[in-house]
């Protein structure tokens, strides 16, 4: 990802987030949860560009360590958001554009597409048995309800519906499908 296209992605979820004219004063004086979710994955994806950056191997060492350097600030940043707002994701994530997260409570530690919806209190990841290759994939525009959790190696399509405290163990493989219940029981939309 160039430098261009990291702003592009922040300043559509800057608008996403706290609407075309934000007051900055007020939410920095009296944040808001959205502006702090906001915050907490703005400094994360700033914190994966500069560590993306630093670890490149054709760059010189003075720009490799203003690399490192500014990597550690948003690192520290994104800590502190995330401990503020309930956001937790993990480092090795990839989050597609427009990532819209409303509530807090949100554990991230799988793929998820662009123009994706967490509600609050989701979690999405592994089984607890390692990194990697056993973390869920979520297509483009899943919207997950409030509650809900995706776990293991799974693959949801793109514009799937997971409702409310559902618990998907098993890939959707139909994309525009409703996802309910415990275990997560596939609807197709009519």
């Amino acid at each position: 990802m160039t430098r261009p296209e990291l702003e592009e992605i922040l300043a559509a979820e800057r608008k996403l987030y706290l609407g075309a004219h934000p007051n900055m004063l007020m939410l920095r004086l009296f944040p808001e949860m959205r502006y702090v979710i906001w915050r907490c994955l703005e400094s994360f994806r700033r914190m994966q560009y500069w560590h993306e950056v630093k670890n490149s191997s054709n760059i010189s060492w003075l720009k490799r360590t203003m690399a490192k350097l500014r990597y550690y600030h948003y690192n520290r940043k994104y800590f502190r958001y995330s401990c503020l707002c309930g956001v937790e994701l993990a480092s090795d994530v990839h989050i597609g554009r427009m990532c819209n997260i409303w509530h807090c409570g949100v554990v991230v530690n799988g793929d998820l597409g662009d123009n994706c919806v967490l509600h609050g209190y989701n979690t999405i990841g592994n089984k607890g048995v390692g990194r990697g290759a056993e973390r869920p994939v979520l297509g483009n525009g899943v919207d997950v309800g409030i509650g809900a959790v995706v776990i293991g190696k799974v693959r949801i399509a793109d514009r799937c519906m997971i409702g409310a405290n559902a618990a998907v163990v098993k890939s959707v493989d139909e994309p525009d499908s409703i996802v309910v219940g415990v275990p997560g029981k596939v609807l197709k939309r009519s």
